[in-house]
């Protein structure tokens, strides 16, 4: 893995290695929406067999021009990096079915600038006057107002 996240160039400085893709499911939904919203770099492995569909996913839930790195027969002579968005990585591999063991690299979710402030402008605009809000109330009152999911928001506020 962490030979991937060099050869990738995508930011090292925090990561999380994040195993397997789960194979379908719930599970597999959670575990992406999960990694989706992690704001460092995380690393994985898929199998060659599901590349194409993890990808897919991966495009439909990231936001648009998040570079993901899709590490092939690392060490080995066959060695392969290629670095995308998902939906570019995904047309590829699909008319193109890899071999061999894969590694995903992909970028941490950056958090616009814009989203903050809108946030905070829905929190302030939402919260009774003089009542002071807990984490739950304000995460799904900022939600509401800007779309943001609500268990995100929780998870970023400090407590």
């Amino acid at each position: 893995p962490l030979l991937a996240l060099v050869l990738s160039g995508l930011p090292p400085d925090r990561f999380t290695f994040a195993g397997f893709v789960p194979r379908r499911g719930e599970a597999r939904r959670a575990w992406i929406a999960e990694l989706a919203a992690a704001p460092h770099t995380w690393i994985c492995f898929e199998s060659p067999r599901r590349l194409a569909a993890t990808l897919e996913e991966l495009a439909a839930r990231l936001e648009p021009g998040r570079r993901i790195a899709v590490c092939r027969e690392l060490t080995k002579r066959h060695e392969e990096v290629r670095v995308a968005p998902a939906a570019e990585l995904a047309a590829h591999y699909r008319d193109q079915p890899p071999r061999g063991e894969v590694t995903l690299v992909v970028e941490g979710a950056k958090a616009p600038p814009a989203a903050v402030g809108e946030a905070h402008r829905a929190l302030i605009a939402a919260r009774p006057a003089g009542r002071r809000l807990g984490r739950r109330e304000a995460a799904r009152l900022v939600a509401a107002a800007t779309g943001i999911a609500a268990n995100r928001l929780y998870r970023a506020t400090p407590s």
